[in-house]
């Protein structure tokens, strides 16, 4: 059974891979943004725990995905980055209030939010109203 602290090294060592290409082609660490998932267990074990989008090159910007209201679980992961910025790198459509948004702007030391599969807010008409009413205030 692969461990969650398995599963962590290995995406690591991947995202260091990539961060490291991106370095070598110029683009600024403070561009960088990672993205591995916290504290998600797999059906046979495994799961990570955030740790893996944390580098060791100052100013890249860890990523996490974010699928409820909970922040208690991204707390974890924000505090193994010693509470700097962050990312929000994948965030659900479906179901999201104007207040999850307005949280998640304001958390933390966000800096980014990307809303995922976002070719199907073309028909979720309450998310667009939201992020057109946040946009332009």
């Amino acid at each position: 059974m692969i461990t969650e602290d398995t599963e962590d090294k290995i995406c690591a060592f991947y995202i260091d891979f990539l961060i490291q290409a991106a370095l070598r082609h110029g683009i600024e660490p403070k561009k960088i943004i990672t993205h591995s998932f916290y504290g998600l267990k797999a059906k046979n074990g495994g799961g990570q725990s955030g740790a893996a989008s944390i580098s060791s090159v100052e100013g890249v910007i860890p990523g996490w995905s974010w699928y409820d209201a909970d922040f208690s679980n991204i707390d974890k992961a924000i505090a193994k980055a010693n509470g700097g910025s962050w990312a929000a790198i994948e965030v659900k459509q479906y179901g999201l209030t104007e207040k999850d948004l307005i949280d998640l702007f304001n958390y933390k030391n966000n800096r980014y939010i990307n809303i995922f599969n976002w070719e199907g807010a073309k028909t979720e008409r309450e998310t667009l109203k939201i992020l057109n009413k946040l946009l332009s205030e």
